[in-house]
Parts: C-alpha cells; structure tokens; sequence
C-alpha cells in the first residue's frame, strides 16, 4: 500500500509476492528447526563437560566459534538468534573464532572468484585483443552464416612454465593417432581473422571440429572460448604438422554437434516461455547450460513445480515443436528489440546492437547462440528432471531431438529390467505384480510380528520363571540373547516383564558380538516399593561394563564396552537390590 505509487507491479503482482513471502517464512522455519536440534545438541555437550545445571552461570560456558559459523553457514541459522538462545542457558559465543570462521571463507571466496572486470582477466589475452584492434583484426565469428571458414591465423598461444606463452609457429613433432597418444598431447590455442567456431558464452558450449592447411597441419578443435567479448580462441589438439601466424587454414565445425547444440539452445527459448506462462511472468532464467547432449535451465521460482505443472509445461514446448513454429534471427538496436517484448538472458553483457531470437510469435530473446531455422528441427522435447538448487531457484533438465530419443531408449531399458526381474510378459502387468508383492509383504511383516510377540512372551515367561522373591518384590536379573533392535529391545522386553510383574525390579544386560557394545537397563514396576531408585541402581553396576548412563526413579539405561563384566553386574544388583529391600 506504501509503495505501489511508485511501483504499480506490486498490486498487480501481490498474489505472487503473498506466495514468495510465505514460502520464505515456511524455508526459515525449517532452518530454525535445523538449527536448533544441532545447537540443543551442542548446548547439552557443554552443559554435561562442565558438569553445572543449565541455571547455573557460576562457571564460563562457551559455545565454540567453528560451531555457531557452522549454524550460520549451513543452515543459515543469524548469530543474534544464536547468542539470543545460549544466553537464556548461561553459555557465551566465541565471537573471535566466528569471526575467523568468517575471515577464512571470504579468503577462499576470493581466491575462486575472478569478478567481472578487466583486472581479474588473463593479461595475455587482453594484450593479444589489444594488439589485434589496434591492427585492425579483430577476429569476427562468421558460424551463423557458415560452418566452414578459410582464414589467416593470427596468434598462436601455448602452454608455459606459469601461464600462456605466445609464439609464431608451433610443431605437431609426431603425428597422434591413437586415442592415448591424443590425450596426451599437448592443447595449444590459436585465433584465426575469421571463424565459423562457436566460443563458449551465453550458457552456450564452445563448439568441436578440425582445422587443416599449410605446412600439412592438422588439428582437431576440441573447445572454443571467448576469454574478452571480442577474441575467440580455438583450443586444438595438434595432430601434426606446424601451424604458422600469417598462414591461412580452413576451419571446420562439427555439423553435427553444432545442430544438437542449435536444437537444445531454441528448446531453452521455448522452454523459457512456457515456464513463464505456466508459473507466471515473475519466472526469470537464472542460468543456463546448452551443449550437444542436454540442455540446463535455472529458473526464479519459490517452489516445486507439480507434475502438472511440468507436463503442462513439456505438452506446450512439443505443440509448438510440432506446428513447425519458424524462428527468426535478426540485428537490431537494444532499446529496440527491448521494446518490442525481448527478454535479456542472464548474465549476458549486450553492446547497442544486439541479435535477437524470435520462435514463431510467442518466444523473443536478445541471445548470441546459435539456433535453428524452424522449432520442428527439434523434433522432440522431453523434461528430465525438475530440483531446487538454491533458495527461491529451480533448476530444469531436459532433452531434444537424439538426446531425448537416448533418454527415453534409456528408460525403456530400465522398464525391460523391471520387467524381467518381477518376471511379468508385458509393461502393463508392472504395476500389478508390485501390488501383489507389496501386499504379500504386508502378510509376512504381520507373521513376523506376530511371531517376534510369541517369541517375546516366550522369553518373558521363561525369565520370570527364574525371578526371586525379595520381601513381596519380584528381583529379575537376566541376559538377554543379542538382538539388532539394541536398547530398544531391552525396552521392549522390560515392558512386557512389568505388564506382567507390576512388582518387579528389573535389570536386564545384553551384548552386541557386531560391534562390542554392551547395553543395561534397569527398570522398577508400578508397584515395586519407592525406596527402589532405577537410576542409583544403574550408577553402582553401570562402571563394572565400563559404561555410562542415567535415567529417571522408574527407568535407567546405560551402554559400555565389557562385554564379559555383564554376569558380574547382574549379580551386584541383586545383591543392591536385596540390601535396599532387607
């Protein structure tokens, strides 16, 4: 109500705004529960080592530094709340070793962050941009028009001792044929007057291919990137002979490749504009990955999207697909193309003029890739998966043309699996027979249990069958047989002991052969007499298994590590028992 004066989008988008809002409040909640488990847990640590009550603030408690950075960089959990929390428990924050928590991740940030200014550029290649302008040969990408070029080679560049080392010529010194032989040759790098080669931007890969010419050169192109807007740099695997500044080569893209690419790049276009008629205008691409194989799209979003949605969604991209919907590329000025509804993909830097993408009459998009003439070269689309990657950002896999038809090949494989190894004729008896075996599980896990409470009962009489009478109270000392339920089958057992023994003292001990854990529990029924402590009957037998453990007046439990100590605890609580109730 303040602000739509001065920015009308916010009522018409207040829906919207409503469901961010509160998909933010829902994601802060989880990180309060998150964090609060993880930090209760690191509360009560310090409470035990310092051996005070949570009350109690006569001794320093400290919550080490690493841990609060820790709640803050993982969960996301502020510092204020933190602080907030362990001063109502009487524990102080190393703020120091935050901080230097702190310090030491914005260090690393910075050694992997190279920024976006000319500072934070490989030198080299800004002197080679620099050198070239100044010549008048700036290199001119020629791949829109033509998959093949013969042109001057400008600059050679080639592995150093630190960095790139430029050079005039380069020597293949032995022609590499096998596939081991060419994986361990060296990647020099070379820019040429013009090319028809693609150099990675725009979320778009960097194309394949060869290049041939004088002086019997041969190499195969096995990357293309654009380091500065206006070099591109062939990355070659030299086969042999020697490549030359001022010789002319012919250049030759991967057709193929470079179709697959064109076909994921006009199916992010597409998918793109789906989205956001679907989800709504506020969907924003937030980067995106376009190579031969798959196309990656993440996208502003504040939840999942439903099956629904994404069927919706991939029925929409295939309609146009399949309507043969035709797909123009032409320059135009920026705040033209701005005004006539183009979208500006992120990340992207655009000069005055700029090369616009428009797909039929629904899809407009200032993009330097490379693209299609027609959406039905794409053949086919088909989603693959749909994830959260960050806060408020989806991201989406999927597949055109080969790729789709590998992916969907690659699905029927694992449905034939799922068939063989559920040993039904055809897909449709799939489901059916996973009902079948589903069901049948059901009856056996109710067997199973059934037969585990007989069991149970069995072992239950057997023990009170050796219980002693001390002054009217049942006494049950006993070893259980190993079970991988652990302490929750001593439980379990001293339940079943009290149901039926409502005036027993109970101590029970097992052992674990896995792992040489040994566990006690010592439980006091409802009528056994008061004076009767569970847990001070626990402290004078747990040491004897080198254990620890606490409890309440009625149940104590305890774990340790001597195994061969149980027969004697066993008999140390009868004997505390029998003088308690003497």
């Amino acid at each position: 109500d303040e602000m739509k004066g001065a920015y009308p989008d916010l009522v018409e988008k207040k829906a919207f705004i409503g469901k961010a809002v509160q998909a933010e409040e829902e994601q802060f909640f989880k990180t309060l529960e998150r964090g609060l488990s993880l930090l209760d847990e690191e509360v009560a640590n310090i409470l035990k080592q310092t051996g005070k009550a949570a009350q109690d603030s006569s001794t320093t408690k400290t919550l080490p530094g690493d841990i609060a950075f820790k709640l803050y960089d993982t969960f996301g959990f502020p510092l204020d709340l933190t602080r907030v929390i362990c001063e109502e428990k009487g524990i102080a924050i190393d703020e120091a070793g935050f901080e230097k928590c702190m310090d030491r991740q914005r260090s690393e940030s910075r050694k992997h962050w190279k920024g976006s200014g000319e500072e934070a550029l490989d030198s080299i290649y800004l002197k080679l941009s620099q050198d070239l302008r100044a010549k008048g040969k700036t290199p001119q990408f020629v791949g829109y028009d033509s998959n093949v070029s013969q042109s001057e080679c400008l600059a050679i560049l080639v592995p150093g001792e630190k960095s790139l080392d430029m050079v005039d010529s380069y020597f293949s010194p032995t022609l590499a044929t096998t596939a081991d032989s060419m994986e361990k040759s060296v990647i020099i790098e070379a820019v040429f007057a013009t090319t028809p080669f693609y150099g990675e931007s725009g979320g778009q890969v960097g194309d394949h291919g060869r290049v041939l010419g004088d002086l019997g050169f041969e190499g195969e192109v096995v990357d293309v990137q654009r380091p500065i807007p206006d070099l591109i740099v062939a990355h070659i695997r030299p086969k042999q002979g020697t490549l030359q500044v001022g010789a002319t080569y012919q250049q030759e893209t991967d057709v193929q490749l470079r179709a697959l690419t064109a076909r994921n790049h006009t199916a992010t276009h597409m998918l793109h504009w789906a989205l956001r008629e679907v989800l709504g205008k506020h969907v924003k691409q937030a980067g995106s990955l376009v190579n031969p194989d798959l196309l990656r799209f993440d996208f502003a979003h504040f939840q999942p999207m439903t099956e629904e949605e994404l069927t919706r969604v991939e029925d929409m991209v295939n309609e146009k697909i399949w309507s043969s919907q035709p797909v123009f590329k032409r320059e135009m000025k920026k705040e033209e193309a701005i005004q006539e509804g183009a979208i500006a993909f992120f990340g992207e830097k655009y000069g005055d003029l700029v090369r616009v993408v428009k797909v039929g009459n629904f899809s407009t998009e200032l993009c330097g890739g490379t693209h299609v003439d027609n959406a039905g070269d794409i053949h086919l689309f088909k989603l693959g998966n749909e994830s959260g990657i960050a806060a408020g950002i989806r991201r989406i896999i999927a597949y055109t043309s080969k790729g789709a038809f590998d992916y969907l090949r690659g699905k029927d494989i694992e449905v034939k699996v799922i068939r063989d190894r559920l040993k039904v004729s055809s897909s449709a008896e799939i489901l059916a027979k996973i009902d079948k075996m589903t069901d049948a599980e059901k009856e056996l896990r109710k067997q199973i249990d059934q037969f585990q409470a007989k069991s149970a009962s069995g072992a239950v009489d057997e023990i009170l069958s050796k219980a002693t009478l001390v002054a009217g109270t049942q006494m049950i000392a006993a070893e259980s047989a190993p079970n991988a339920l652990g302490l929750k089958h001593l439980r379990d057992l001293s339940d079943r002991l009290k149901q039926k023994a409502a005036n027993s003292v109970i101590v029970l001990g097992m052992k674990d052969p896995e792992n040489g854990k040994v566990f006690l529990i010592v439980a006091v029924g409802p009528q056994a007499p008061k004076s009767v402590h569970a847990n001070e009957l626990l402290q004078s037998i747990a040491p004897l298994i080198d254990g620890k453990g606490g409890g309440k007046p009625d149940f104590a439990q305890a774990g340790g590590t001597n195994a061969a100590k149980i027969p004697e605890a066993l008999r140390k609580a009868q004997e505390w028992i029998q003088n308690k109730l003497a």
